[in-house]
């Protein structure tokens, strides 16, 4: 069925179809003829229930209407409506106590995105783009009527590096996949550290995107013995042990901090380079929507491609990516024995001199995969999960 909107009215309506059908909870009236500067949006008919209307959660931003990658919204909303639905980007300035919001629902004829009264979505995905937010009183309201209402929220929050690492540890075969890993909380734990590895790579629980990753290396060619620390290209003058976590102990005091021991990793053309898999669950099941290669820069330890890295495909090395898909979705998988609504996942995995495969970092709400291909399967993706949660998807 297709519905139109009213933007000088903001109201939805239809030229088809029976009395006493709805849209996000109010009614979505019949009228014979739409004006022709009302944009329109194929949607599906669940009983008396027109949609899904998926609401994509954000922030507000100083210079656009929205915080997020346009790219990956409107790949999004071309997916949707394949399947027939609407979205809608919603800061969360825009969600009011009942949940009954505005949003911007993306306008083909114009390309571009307008405002729009979305009433009380069938779902809501949470892109909110920073871990403070989601710790604020507002988010927690707004999770927690969505919670009563019976509103699924997809993805109801980001990770933390320390319960990821615990959760996968549980299991067995999991744990060897796991580099050693401890929570920085005293120079007992520092010092300890560094009388067993000459390296390690200490990590902000709370980091995303390479962000928070330093390196501490241990000098043994100089008495007494000195540290560097080291932030991507940056380096410390060399340290004592003392030094170093005084560096470290006001950092330590506003964030969780974690050792983690250093792998040694496949290089190509020097430079080291891990695999990033996006996972999405699907009736259940998780499936792999695409495997990237990422690339350091020069001098650099980490791959992401804010600090230079490369893309690349595991076709571009004759890789067979089976085993490395397959860790992924155990992983995945051993994360729903605890957490609760999350469907999309991506997760960095690395393979050291060895052909070992070690997991870094898993990831609720990833950056936007810079593969075509990877996009356009992972957008599809997300389109089913949103139907088959919303109980849409076989109307």
């Amino acid at each position: 069925m297709i519905v139109y909107y009213d933007k000088e009215n903001h109201y939805w309506y239809r030229t088809t179809g029976d009395k006493g059908l709805s849209l996000g909870a109010k009614l979505c009236s019949r009228i014979d003829k739409p004006p022709s500067s009302s944009p329109s949006f194929h949607v599906r008919c669940k009983h008396s229930i027109l949609g899904p209307v998926i609401a994509i959660w954000t922030d507000d931003h100083q210079e656009k209407p929205f915080t997020g990658d346009s790219t990956l919204y409107e790949k999004l909303h071309h997916a949707v409506q394949n399947l027939g639905g609407i979205l809608a980007i919603v800061p969360h300035s825009l969600i009011n106590d009942d949940l009954t919001m505005e949003g911007y629902v993306y306008q083909e004829r114009d390309a571009n995105w307008i405002l729009a009264d979305i009433g009380r979505p069938d779902l809501i995905y949470n892109r909110v783009p920073f871990r403070k937010k989601e710790r604020t009183q507002p988010f927690s309201i707004i999770s927690d009527k969505a919670l009563k209402t019976g509103i699924p929220l997809f993805n109801p929050s980001f990770l933390l590096k320390e319960q990821l690492y615990s959760i996968l540890s549980n299991s067995r075969e999991l744990k060897t996949h796991i580099p050693k890993t401890r929570a920085l909380t005293s120079f007992s734990t520092l010092k300890q550290w560094f009388q067993n590895y000459d390296t390690a790579f200490i990590k902000d629980t709370d980091g995303s995107k390479g962000r928070g990753i330093y390196r501490v290396h241990r000098s043994t060619f100089t008495q007494p013995v000195t540290f560097l620390l080291q932030k991507q290209q940056k380096k410390t003058p060399p340290l004592s042990l003392q030094s170093l976590w005084t560096l470290l102990l006001p950092v330590i005091k506003n964030r969780t901090l974690l050792l983690q021991r250093e792998v040694t990793l496949t290089k190509w053309k020097g430079c080291p380079y891990d695999f990033r898999i996006l996972l999405h669950k699907i009736r259940g099941n998780w499936i792999c929507s695409g495997i990237g290669i990422r690339i350091a820069g020069s001098n650099r330890y980490t791959t992401h491609t804010l600090y230079g890295g490369q893309l690349k495909s595991p076709k571009d090395f004759s890789i067979d990516s089976t085993t490395i898909e397959a860790l992924a979705i155990k992983a995945a998988q051993q994360l729903s024995t605890t957490l609760l609504g999350f469907y999309e996942l991506s997760i960095d995995i690395g393979k050291d001199l060895d052909d070992h495969l070690w997991i870094f970092d898993i990831n609720s709400k990833p950056m936007i995969f810079n593969e075509p291909h990877i996009q356009e399967k992972g957008a599809s993706n997300l389109a089913h999960i949103f139907h088959e949660l919303t109980g849409f998807i076989n109307e």
